[in-house]
């Protein structure tokens, strides 16, 4: 982070508000906000893309700037990717003090010698005293001078290896003491059992910052070339990982990006073959592979394949139930020598006991640190009863980097864990009664799971998971011999009751960030970015379960992968969400959190009785917030009683503020009361599907239409017509009009509606301009329409389409300028248009996609609305473009105290409409959305008036 204290995210947003030329005065701003004096400058953060199956982003993708997080350490940082969170050293002797954030990349620790006596029970062991002075002395380790046939009592008589340790028995109070700096390529095994007031601690000492390091892994060193720059060499031991010079390569595997795909739609209750006519691979080499299908949106399904006859791929086990074989169903081989053919990737025969590997360079590995894991856990702490692991790295274990297993009292902190086969650090099954604090670690590149929490929900536990960081999880491809879909690229992933995460940092997850089941977890103040880089169907917070409290959390871009999906899914984009309530969840309170850049900000699915309230979403790329209710519950009803209050639902252009889809034709699914929504011009805030005896009926409401068909939101506020904008404004040039009747003075000629049940009549007078078209959908057609004449635009021309309308009861209708012929498609323009009793003037200026022969085409619903149209133009204007990173930007406040910005002397409204200028302070996790204001509040002009031309007229 350069030289700020916020985070501040502009969002390109294809909608221009102009600046303001109104008064200079200055107003509390925003959700936690207020304007203040002093401050310091910010920076602009870009969002991440999507990764390809092997971890890489693609060639024509934009990475995200170099500043914080981008793990160099650059001037002006003193830690990037690796800040600690606690300056703990595992030394009772000094007093640990931390400045800075890691957030912001300039945390400094300064450790400071307060104690220097020999006196048992101060947890201090100072220099110059040992066990036999000092009970809180340790005993040391070295893996470089040590011996294990010293008694370990004091540096100079230190024991040498992690296995001495492991045949150790311990009593409650002992220090065991690795020295900084050195490696041991052992796994720890703690079974001594020490007491909540007596712990047995595993820590570090010795100088220096670097920790000791645990890496189970074997070196590999005798290699012969084998052919294409593959090298063969002997292990007697089957592995899952591979590390060259520290950095894990890939299971050989086909194709080398992307997916191969499924030709033929299955029937869902086959699980255990398809077809696919292009995969150009014999039997020998296609059976014993492994394969991993994405027959679900959220998961790699992994089997083997068993068979192959003609094009039927065969595999066994079946894909989950879940899934399904749709056509063009994504899948990926792995695990056979033929599929060795890049740089960075290896295959281990288990049959001839042979490695196989290309370096990332093709160079020889003889030349390189070549290490494979052996072992299952680098930690493993079984059945502790008061046992804490303080300041110890462990790297590249087979499976899990620290295990705790029925834990009653145990703390894992200020541990660093890389490259975990699965999970960095677990807590599986704590015990009734149990104590168990995970704390400022950092976790990185876990294959599946970065952190970890199994629990009975049943079972009455404290588990807290605090200002840890994990990074990464996830990262590529699933490793070799995996038996289970899920999970897999979770960074933190909670079961049981109570558990506290609070004050994590996540950042680039393949799959959802975190996960919540059970009961009654406390979800607060975390900072979450890049979520559902691999596969889809996730969220920054995903939850099942009851009784949670999702508080005051930071989720940015939710990015969602929809490579290698079915067509099926595929077809519908993306569905990454920023806090996510799924089936059968229930009682979850939601407060004060911001969403940046998702497709659903917030979505509630199949879930009841929740709170959501004073939470803030913005750039969401589908829907701001979304209610759902559907088959996989399958009851109707089964949504209700969620109340959202008191948010601020600011969507990108093209999306909604409020989305509700009644799939079993029930949509009473709570109340709503003020909030504030934004929508651009042309697109509704809000939108209720419904299908009803397997019709699918939708409707798009303007906030008051919503109030009067509903009655919620009664308090709530349109920020539109404060702020709206086009991103495009059309200046006439005195073209033609191209609707040839449009005044319907006398008749409708011209006009033809569809189908044949509409009514298309003329009235001399129907409160518009003389004469107008009268269209009535009656019931029960599917759909209608009314066409204009046929016209010609011209690719790359800008248009002008305008009307007025009103209708015989609140209701939508939609323009929508297409080609005249099949396949019908638009040429850049549909937008929605509320109507009822009074008349709205409509203007909508677009830019034609293409060339072609279009019409103008008014869509109405079914409800029987009689709909009355006059004036009706499409002319040809001069386009000016709007600059869309001038309209809006959301600032954000990551960290746990309050924080300032400077707005560099441009002055902004808030939501709310009052101008913001000179300093804004945030409270800790809090965000303020800021808007461009506009001259005078005239914003039906759109030409970012300034002093010295505001106001003017309208063209």
């Amino acid at each position: 982070m350069k030289n700020g204290t916020l985070l501040v995210l502009p969002i390109a947003l294809s909608v221009v508000l102009p600046l303001s030329c109104g008064s200079d005065s200055s107003s509390p701003v925003g959700q936690g906000g207020s304007a203040a004096a002093g401050g310091d400058a910010s920076v602009e953060a870009d969002s991440p893309d999507a990764l390809t199956p092997d971890g890489t982003t693609p060639p024509d993708a934009k990475s995200d700037a170099p500043g914080c997080g981008d793990g160099v350490v650059a001037p002006g940082e003193t830690c990037d990717g690796n800040c600690p969170t606690s300056c703990d050293d595992g030394d009772g002797c000094t007093q640990d003090v931390l400045t800075g954030s890691a957030l912001l990349c300039n945390v400094t620790c300064q450790n400071t010698v307060t104690i220097t006596s020999c006196t048992s029970g101060d947890d201090c062991c100072p220099a110059g005293c040992d066990r036999n002075t000092d009970s809180d002395c340790p005993y040391h380790v070295d893996s470089t001078t040590g011996n294990d046939a010293n008694d370990g009592l004091t540096p100079q008589t230190a024991w040498k290896t992690v296995a001495k340790v492991n045949a150790t028995s311990f009593v409650p109070g002992d220090n065991i003491a690795f020295k900084r700096g050195e490696v041991w390529h052992e796994a720890l095994l703690i079974k001594s059992k020490g007491d909540k007031s007596k712990p047995i601690v595993f820590r570090s000492y010795g100088a220096g910052a670097d920790k000791p390091v645990l890496s189970p892994t074997r070196a590999i060193t005798q290699w012969t070339a084998a052919q294409n720059s593959i090298y063969v060499a002997d292990l007697d031991v089957e592995t899952n990982q591979v590390m060259v010079d520290g950095q894990r390569l890939a299971i050989a595997h086909h194709p080398n990006t992307g997916y191969l795909y499924v030709d033929t739609e299955e029937d869902s209750s086959n699980k255990t073959s398809f077809d696919d006519a292009d995969l150009a691979v014999s039997k020998a080499d296609l059976v014993g592979s492994e394969i991993n299908i994405r027959s679900v949106r959220w998961a790699y399904d992994p089997a083997k394949v068993v068979d192959l006859v003609g094009q039927r791929v065969t595999i066994d086990p079946g894909i989950e139930d879940a899934g399904v074989f749709h056509k063009n169903t994504g899948y990926i081989l792995a695990n056979k020598l033929w599929m060795l053919d890049a740089p960075g990737e290896w295959f281990y025969d288990k049959d001839m006991k042979k490695l196989y590997l290309r370096t990332l360079d093709d160079s020889p590995p003889s030349s390189h640190n070549v290490e494979v894991s052996v072992a299952e856990a680098a930690i493993e702490v079984q059945y502790p009863q008061g046992v804490v692991v303080n300041g110890l790295e462990v790297r590249h274990a087979s499976r899990y980097g620290i295990r705790l297993t029925g834990p009653t009292y145990a703390q894992v902190k200020n541990c660093v864990s890389i490259g975990s086969g699965a999970e960095g650090i677990i807590v599986d099954w704590p015990s009734a009664g149990g104590v168990i604090d995970v704390l400022d670690n950092i976790v990185r590149k876990s294959a599946y799971t970065g952190i970890s929490v199994s629990a009975d929900p049943a079972i009455s536990q404290k588990t807290t998971v605090q200002r840890n960081q994990v990074f990464d999880t996830m990262p590529g491809f699933p490793l070799v011999g995996r038996t289970q879909s899920y999970p897999g690229g979770i960074a933190i992933m909670v079961h049981g009751a109570g558990v506290e995460v609070k004050s994590n940092i996540i950042k680039s997850s393949g799959y959802s960030c975190s996960t919540y089941g059970g009961t009654s977890h406390l979800i607060e103040q975390n900072v979450i970015e890049q979520c559902c880089l691999l596969l889809d169907d996730c969220g920054g917070i995903y939850m099942g379960g009851d009784s949670h409290v999702v508080r005051s959390n930071i989720v940015r871009d939710s990015i969602g992968n929809s490579e290698g999906d079915p067509s099926f899914f595929k077809d519908k984009g993306t569905a990454a969400q920023g806090i996510y309530a799924d089936d059968r969840s229930h009682g979850i309170l939601i407060e004060g959190n911001t969403v940046v850049n998702a497709d659903l900000g917030y979505q509630i699915h199949n879930s009841y009785s929740n709170q959501i309230k004073g939470n803030t979403s913005y750039a969401s790329r589908e829907t701001a917030i979304w209610f759902s209710e559907d088959t996989i519950v399958n009851i109707v009803g089964y949504v209700h009683d969620n109340v959202t209050e008191d948010s601020i639902y600011f969507p990108n252009p093209e999306a909604l503020a409020l989305g509700e889809g009644g799939w079993l034709g029930s949509i009473t699914f709570g109340s709503f009361d003020r909030n504030r929504y934004w929508h651009s011009k042309g697109k509704l805030p809000i939108r209720q599907s419904l299908q009803v005896n397997g019709e699918y009926q939708s409707r798009d409401y303007a906030l008051q239409d919503w109030r009067d068909a509903t009655g919620y939101d009664l308090n709530s506020k349109d920020i539109t017509e404060a702020y709206r904008v086009e991103p495009i404004v059309g200046k006439p040039t005195g073209a033609a009009d191209l609707i040839s009747n449009g005044t319907f003075d006398a008749a409708t000629t011209g006009w033809a509606g569809w189908p044949a049940a509409v009514s298309v009549t003329w009235a001399a007078d129907c409160g518009l301009t003389g004469g107008c078209l009268r269209f009535v959908a009656n019931p029960p057609s599917d759909g209608a329409l009314l066409s204009s004449n046929s016209f010609a635009v011209t690719a790359g021309t800008g248009y002008q389409v305008k009307f007025s309308a009103l209708a015989s009861a609140p209701d939508t209708l939609t323009a929508v300028v297409r080609r005249g012929s099949d396949p019908w498609d638009d040429v850049g323009l549909v937008a929605s248009a509320s109507v009822n009793g009074a008349r709205t003037d409509f203007t909508f200026v677009f830019v034609a996609t293409k060339s072609a022969t279009a019409r103008l085409d008014f869509g109405f619903s079914k409800s029987g609305t009689q709909f009355s149209l006059d004036d009706v133009s499409v002319r040809e204007v001069t386009v000016s473009h709007n600059d869309p990173a001038d309209d809006s930007r959301i600032i954000v406040n990551p960290t746990a105290a309050d924080a300032t910005t400077d707005l560099q002397g441009v002055q902004y409204c808030d939501v709310d409409g009052a101008t913001v200028s000179g300093q804004v302070v945030l409270k800790p996790y809090t965000s303020m959305i800021l808007l461009s204001c506009f001259c005078n509040n005239d914003y039906q002009c759109n030409n970012k008036e300034t002093a010295a031309t505001c106001p003017q007229d309208c063209p």
